[in-house]
C-alpha cells in the first residue's frame, strides 16, 4: 500500500519530501508497538523509530532523519500510547 502510494506520486513526477507516522493504540498499532518494544530493549525513541514498520519503509525509499513532534506524544517512554514523527 504504502509503496503503491510512493511509486504513484514518483511516476507523476511529484517529490515526496517526508512521510508522517501517527501511531496510537488500537487496531492498527502494530508501528507503535515496535517502538515500544524498541524503547523497552535500550534503545532511545530516536532511534526505536527506524525499527517500526514505517521507519523501515523510510530508510529504503531514502529518508535518512525522524524528527518527533513531542506536543503529539502521550505515555512514557517504552509505554507511548500515542506517538507522531515525520521521516524526511
Amino acid at each position: 500500500m504504502l509503496t503503491d502510494a510512493m511509486e504513484a506520486w514518483r511516476g507523476a513526477g511529484r517529490q515526496v519530501n517526508g512521510i508522517r507516522g501517527v501511531w496510537n493504540e488500537g487496531d492498527l498499532d502494530s508501528n507503535l508497538q515496535s517502538l515500544n518494544a524498541a524503547v523497552q530493549m535500550g534503545l532511545t525513541p530516536q532511534q526505536a523509530v527506524w525499527h517500526t514498520f514505517t521507519g523501515k519503509f523510510a530508510r529504503r525509499n531514502g529518508f535518512t532523519r525522524a524528527t518527533i513532534e513531542p506536543d503529539f506524544v502521550a505515555g512514557n517512554p517504552g509505554n507511548f500510547t500515542e506517538f507522531f514523527v515525520t521521516f524526511s
